[in-house]
């Protein structure tokens, strides 16, 4: 490997990693192992970036019951609704309003990650450590539109082009991807296909019931 670093630094242009010694320093010191990993993809031409960055981890109270989706994702963008929610998507009305969660009464402990970088859904689960460790709840989604049930400040993103995303197991116990932004006045809410290629942007923030250590 030091050979192959030898080789292309000679054919990089001066000045491209700053200077020797602090090169040099990175590669010698307490973290130099994430320095050689990172260079090593730089050789491969792999990107550098970490996929995901913790941000906070907190507890959302549930009440005893059923959560029957159905009642409480509803369309309304009164002042009288308990969450203004200006759209759901068809996939999300397809896919999940028949859903009803069963849950206990306790407190359940939910994790949230900024994306670094574009990403699909199943590289963002296989980071977390799996289906079982990312899957959330809609009652728990509920919860936290309803704190900020006015588009208020908060632990959800609330700029129209950045969005939050949670995975949720619907009717037939699939996994899938669930989009939450505010626009229109109201929370938007859809579902996706978690097979889907497409990728989430840089900055859109990963919720989730496992805390990732960096």
């Amino acid at each position: 490997m030091l050979g192959q670093i030898r080789k292309k630094l000679v054919r990089l242009p001066e000045g491209t990693l700053g200077s020797l010694y602090d090169l040099l320093e990175k590669l010698t010191g307490p973290n130099r192992r994430m320095w050689l990993s990172n260079l090593n993809k730089f050789l491969r031409k792999e990107p550098c970036l970490e996929l995901l960055k913790y941000i906070s981890s907190f507890f959302i109270k549930l009440e005893p019951g059923p959560f029957i989706v159905r009642e409480h994702f509803v369309v309304d963008t009164s002042d009288e609704a308990k969450v203004k929610i200006s759209k759901l998507g068809d996939n999300f009305c397809e896919w999940m309003l028949d859903l009803v969660e069963e849950q206990p009464p306790t407190e359940v402990n939910i994790c949230c990650h900024e994306l670094l970088e574009k990403s699909e859904d199943r590289q963002i689960i296989t980071k977390l450590g799996g289906e079982q460790k990312v899957e959330t709840t809609l009652y728990a989604i509920f919860a936290l539109m309803k704190k900020q049930r006015n588009g208020e400040r908060g632990v959800l993103l609330t700029n129209c082009d950045q969005a939050n995303i949670f995975y949720v197991r619907n009717v037939k116990n699939v996994l899938r991807a669930v989009r939450v932004i505010w626009y229109g006045g109201g929370w938007c809410v859809s579902a996706f296909l978690v097979e889907d290629p497409y990728r989430w942007r840089a900055g859109y923030q990963v919720f989730s019931t496992n805390f990732l250590e960096s």
